[in-house]
């Protein structure tokens, strides 16, 4: 019996644990909110904390590779979370923006 397994573009394999990026806007991280995150079983929803910097790692228990001796147990699925910048605002968006970037923190 051979078995070949083949590279999936979505996510890398370490061991029982995938690793995947999923890319949001800016407002979203800032503001926070829910993501669709692509896991090898479908999409679920990630619940994105305000303030979540890029970069940053969410794991998720038990959406990795199944175990071989028993496939009720599997692996974690870590998610890096990338930023969109917008390339094109509106008048509006800018305005906006530019009045936000002027409060101090």
């Amino acid at each position: 019996l051979i078995v070949n397994i083949t590279d999936e573009d979505r996510f890398e394999r370490d061991g029982y644990d995938l690793y995947t990026t999923s890319t949001l806007s800016v407002f979203n991280l800032i503001l926070g909110g829910d993501a669709d995150v692509e896991t090898p079983t479908g999409k679920v929803k990630l619940n994105i904390p305000a303030g979540t910097q890029p970069d940053q790692v969410f794991r998720l228990a038990g959406r990795g590779m199944p175990h071989l001796k028993s496939s009720s147990t599997k692996g974690d699925l870590y998610v890096r979370l990338k930023v969109q910048i917008p390339k094109y605002l509106s008048s509006k968006q800018r305005e906006l923006l530019e009045e936000a970037s002027r409060i101090k923190f």
